[in-house]
């Protein structure tokens, strides 16, 4: 009778465990859309509804059982695989290159981030999450490119099977990154990103002799006592600058804008004393953030972001913009605003503001 090789059952049971994870995690999304009332959306569908915090809970629960399970078949050399196994690899790796290339490719001619013209017409308070995200993607059409070709290289990688470590690495940290921002701005096709994660998981662990050579058995140039010790010199002066840096602006009470807050503005006042409406004025509000951050709104909605610096005890605050330039004093009194003593805002003596509700 013949005897079972050592580790024979774990390569026949591959492809049967695979198959059942890829089953479970679409089990488990339907428990989470059956208990957390999230909409679960299939591979190919395209239909698409908001995503609860839920879902992500449960997209590391399948993150997790699929690092334990490709973890498990990575137990023996990449040789001795099984040609089922192989035929797996040589699948995951084939479609996985396809959907990056797409990724990629609808990014750089481009399809995916197009602004939309309703955009100018609506609130940024009243645009869905998902809106504010290709509003973010689409300024840049540098980003959108180095997006698009950071993609389409990930996915060339992956044909070659030399190179496919390097994708799956690379198509990894891609989709992990895509997934989060699916799910928290309610992009479509969120559940696919899921699975795509879990195909670059597997070919990673799939190489797992490999990645683990290149961790723990790569023999690193022999440190040097001197350059060790500069190094940590230079490293301990340049976190002490930075830590002193962070001091002074953020923990700092001079972070602390002493008039923080929106305001409103009422009117102001010319050199002359005639009183001046915010429509003649020109801007009608100013936002005092915290730290030295100033921005002031025309009647057009336009923002104009100033630096500010303030003295405290003589209540004196200073601003340099180009078109804005302030000097002068500041007073709070409850929920009024005087700014008087001004030396450059055409030729304003005060304005007075109060604070938004």
């Amino acid at each position: 009778m013949m005897r079972m090789r050592k580790g024979m059952w774990g390569e026949r049971l591959r492809v049967p465990l695979f198959l059942a994870f890829l089953a479970s995690g679409f089990a488990l999304c339907g428990i989470a859309a059956f208990f957390w009332s999230v909409e679960v959306q299939s591979v190919v569908t395209p239909y698409y509804s908001p995503f609860s915090t839920a879902a992500v809970v449960i997209y590391l629960i399948i993150l997790l059982c699929a690092c334990g399970f490709a973890v498990w078949i990575g137990r023996r050399p990449e040789q001795q695989q099984n040609a089922w196994a192989s035929a797996i690899q040589i699948v995951l790796r084939y479609f996985l290159a396809f959907t990056m290339l797409k990724y990629g490719l609808v990014k750089i001619i481009p399809i995916q981030f197009t602004p939309k013209l309703y955009w100018n017409d609506v609130l940024a308070e009243h645009l869905q999450p998902f809106d504010r995200a290709w509003i973010f993607f689409s300024h840049s059409r540098v980003y959108g490119l180095f997006l698009g070709a950071f993609e389409v290289i990930a996915g060339c990688l992956m044909i070659a099977r030399r190179t496919a470590l390097v994708g799956a690495i690379a198509t990894f940290s891609i989709m992990v990154n895509i997934t989060f921002v699916n799910f928290e701005y309610g992009v479509p096709i969120g559940w696919n990103s899921i699975v795509f994660t879990m195909m670059s998981v597997y070919l990673i662990v799939a190489h797992g002799p490999r990645v683990l050579a290149l961790l723990w058995d790569y023999d690193a140039e022999p440190a040097s006592r001197r350059r060790t010790l500069l190094a940590s010199l230079i490293a301990l002066a340049f976190l002490a600058y930075h830590g002193v840096d962070l001091y002074r602006t953020r923990y700092h009470s001079d972070w602390f804008s002493p008039v923080y807050g929106t305001w409103i503005v009422l009117d102001a006042v010319e050199q002359t004393g005639s009183r001046i409406e915010p429509a003649t004025l020109g801007f009608d509000r100013m936002y005092f953030e915290e730290g030295s951050y100033l921005h002031v709104r025309d009647l057009n909605g336009r923002v104009t972001d100033l630096w500010t610096s303030y003295d405290v005890e003589r209540n004196q605050l200073r601003t340099v913009h180009p078109k804005f330039q302030f000097s002068g004093r500041f007073q709070v009194n409850g929920d009024h605003l005087e700014l008087s003593g001004i030396e450059s805002v055409n030729q304003l003596t005060s304005i007075n503001l109060q604070r938004a509700p």
